[in-house]
């Protein structure tokens, strides 16, 4: 069986009054959504930066060929380390390919409409177990 390949991506940072790094992180099914998910991690955290490290990931934001060139990297099963920012402030961007063990809901073969129909008995339940809908309080009312 081979496992499908999906792509963990990681932007590492510090902060000016912390000495442990920051780290963010998921994982994305395609190449284009790690990068895409790497921007938009990098402009959240570069607003925080000094202006060197800010000017460097500006930088590396308007450069769409080199997006380009990290997904093809990524499509090929080789990973993607950038690093930008100053040395007092570096910024780690880092995706690996990674294969992922599927996971399987708990309704195998449930359709939507079954689930729907579970979820409104549920509230069906809910209501008819309530103290204001329970036949106790209607005998003695």
């Amino acid at each position: 069986m081979k496992l499908p390949r999906s792509y963990w991506c990681q932007v590492i940072y510090t902060e000016p009054d912390r000495h442990d790094a920051v780290v963010l992180s998921t994982t994305t099914r395609f190449p284009g959504g790690a990068v895409t998910w790497l921007r938009g991690a990098v402009r959240k955290v570069g607003v925080d930066l000094d202006r060197e490290s800010f000017g460097s990931v500006w930088a590396w934001l308007g450069d769409h060929q080199g997006a380009g060139m990290a997904v093809r990297e990524l499509r090929s099963g080789r990973p993607c380390t950038v690093r930008l920012g100053s040395d007092a402030r570096p910024v780690w961007l880092i995706v690996h390919p990674v294969s992922c063990l599927p996971l399987i809901g708990p309704c195998i073969g449930a359709s939507k409409r079954d689930l729907s129909a579970l979820s409104r008995a549920r509230v069906l339940r809910s209501r008819i177990a309530s103290p204001e809908h329970s036949s106790l309080d209607r005998r003695s009312a």
